[in-house]
């Protein structure tokens, strides 16, 4: 048998890592490299052989071998690289990396501005809306898609006349549900770029292969689209609203023109409307354009109603809510009848949209002050709500001077697989009057282009 002992930081022979395999199944591949892996055998920084040769020393279809990578990318075992091929991270457990790095800020940091989040002060009241004793079959343990009184007031204000609804806790679990509910490993799924940090991660977990496909000013580029198309992909992933992070929004007739070039596709869209009703007007979704076709639109509520609802909806075909439905009796089974049929009393109730209203309006003038003090529009792209999507000399020196400063931000990296621009995404939900000291000191060290010194803010009330 051909032994491998050179240094295992470089590429390992095929030979060798094929001799090492007894079970030739896609998952037997898997376990036994995930094996090598936990043993120390494969160290982290061993670029793995190409799925072409690796196949042909196995004897197996390179769609076998293919799906074994997958497995291991879901659990973070091993990272694909492009052209430079498979790398072993090392022995490691399912985990959102982009997510990760986003939401592991620091609680000692001066001002947060990595995380694109509500404001708690601006949201309504959850407590006004709680009443256990008036929900139906409350404790019961009996599966149930939706509650009836949110279905209904969901219905009364969806963009556009839904089909079948359900109800789940936030809105990444109705986007990573309805990918592992659709998707296969080795899938070809198209995905826009940049896209948040949580719906790559989400995508690698699935074992797919993102197909990324650009933007401009009014949504997904079209012979991007057309080039994606030819792969044959199983699912489009999108945001029909305002886009984290640039900040712009799908035009109606860039929509129509989708719409059009997916009308004979049996292609499934899933929308993520992670702004929800915060947005100042509807989304441009291609779930109304193609309701005849395979579509799931998720809508979050966690911005705009409060982020412990825990609580988003999907709507879609009956047969594609179905199916997500019974996927997820894995787990919660049903979403809280408590707190959906709280959220239904707060979408039914004039005084909670007068809180999200007033909101909406807060939110645009923290990010307009934000443009204003430091005169950053043309270092700015997208009409946004949350946060600013921010032209830098240096990406890197950036993120690095603003935490420097006690200011996390989020580094354009987390956003791209390919090469990222240098620009930061900057979250302005929460800058309140006690922020502008903080950031007067910070930001002239960041040298941003078109950076002036600070004027005097006219103060104004939420």
């Amino acid at each position: 048998m051909f032994l491998y002992i050179g240094p295992m930081e470089h590429e390992v022979p095929a030979q060798w890592l094929a001799s090492s395999i007894r079970d030739r199944s896609a998952q037997g591949i898997a376990s036994e490299v995930a094996q090598l892996i936990n043993s120390g055998e494969l160290r982290p920084g061993t670029r793995l052989p190409s799925v072409r040769d690796l196949a042909a020393h196995l004897r197996v279809s390179p769609a076998t071998v293919s799906s074994a990578w997958g497995t291991l990318k879901q659990f973070g075992s091993v990272e694909g690289r492009g052209r430079a091929g498979t790398t072993v991270l090392g022995p490691q457990t399912p985990h959102p990396r982009r997510y990760g790095s986003e939401g592991a800020f620091d609680v000692t940091a001066r001002l947060e501005l990595g995380l694109s989040v509500p404001d708690p002060a601006l949201l309504p009241d959850v407590a006004a809306y709680l009443r256990p004793r008036d929900v139906p079959d409350l404790h019961e343990y009996r599966r149930i898609a939706i509650h009836e009184p949110l279905e209904r007031a969901a219905r009364e204000h969806w963009p556009y006349p839904g089909e079948a609804f359900a109800a789940l806790s936030s809105g990444y679990e109705g986007l990573l549900m309805s990918l592992r509910t659709f998707v296969r490993p080795g899938d070809n799924v198209v995905v826009e770029e940049p896209s948040p940090p949580r719906i790559l991660d989400s995508l690698e977990h699935v074992g797919c292969r993102p197909v990324f496909v650009g933007r401009d000013d009014e949504g997904i580029r079209l012979d991007d689209l057309e080039q994606a198309l030819a792969r044959k992909p199983t699912v489009l992933v999108l945001q029909p609203g305002i886009h984290n992070p640039d900040g712009s929004a799908m035009s109606a007739q860039r929509a129509d023109d989708i719409a059009d070039m997916l009308r004979d596709s049996d292609l499934i869209t899933v929308e993520d409307d992670g702004i929800g009703f915060l947005s100042t007007e509807p989304p441009e979704s291609l779930a109304q354009r193609r309701r005849d076709r395979r579509h799931v639109f998720v809508r979050s509520f966690s911005k705009s109603h409060g982020p412990d609802l825990r609580l988003a909806i999907i709507e879609g075909g009956e047969l594609e809510v179905e199916q997500i439905s019974s996927y997820w009796e894995f787990g919660a089974r049903w979403a809280s009848r408590l707190l959906q049929d709280a959220l239904a009393r707060m979408l039914e109730d004039p005084a909670a949209w007068h809180t999200v209203e007033a909101a909406r309006s807060e939110y645009h003038q923290r990010r307009e002050a934000f443009l204003d003090r430091y005169a950053l529009r043309e270092a700015v792209s997208g009409r946004g709500l949350l946060d600013v999507w921010l032209q830098v000399p240096n990406e890197r020196r950036a993120v690095v001077t603003l935490a420097a400063h006690g200011v996390p931000s989020l580094g354009a990296h987390l956003f791209y697989a390919s090469r990222p621009p240098d620009r930061i995404r900057m979250s302005t939900s929460r800058l309140t009057e006690e922020a502008w000291p903080v950031l007067d000191r910070v930001m002239p060290a960041v040298s941003m282009p078109h950076l002036r010194q600070p004027g005097r803010l006219a103060t104004h009330q939420p």
